[in-house]
């Protein structure tokens, strides 16, 4: 069931940083939980090319340092979805899409 929303989609710095601060700060959030955001590469025929990683709704992932943490998107062989992760102070990760996560989502 979705009422009417989505995994969030974080096309800005000013979005990232936003959802940064939220985790960041609030002690329900932080710890070592990961979360899920709305982009994948899922069919993509070259890993790491331009457009390679895409939202549900067509728009490009941003591929900069301003989303991604150090090194990645780095592991082509299974990992097809992003995730806010702890283990990089929340900055953007690969993972695998059945790896359990919580989801940041929004309307």
């Amino acid at each position: 069931m979705n009422h009417g929303s989505f995994l969030a989609r974080v096309t800005t710095v000013v979005k990232m940083n936003y959802l940064l601060d939220l985790i960041r700060t609030c002690s329900d959030y932080s710890g070592v939980h990961d979360y899920y955001v709305d982009g994948s590469n899922a069919g993509a025929s070259d890993f790491f090319a331009a457009g390679a990683w895409v939202m549900d709704n067509g728009e490009l992932v941003p591929m900069t340092s301003d989303f991604w943490g150090p090194g990645y998107p780095n592991y082509p062989g299974s990992q097809h979805c992003l995730r806010m992760t702890s283990e990089e102070n929340y900055m953007w990760d690969d993972c695998s899409c059945s790896a359990t996560h919580y989801f940041i989502c929004e309307q």
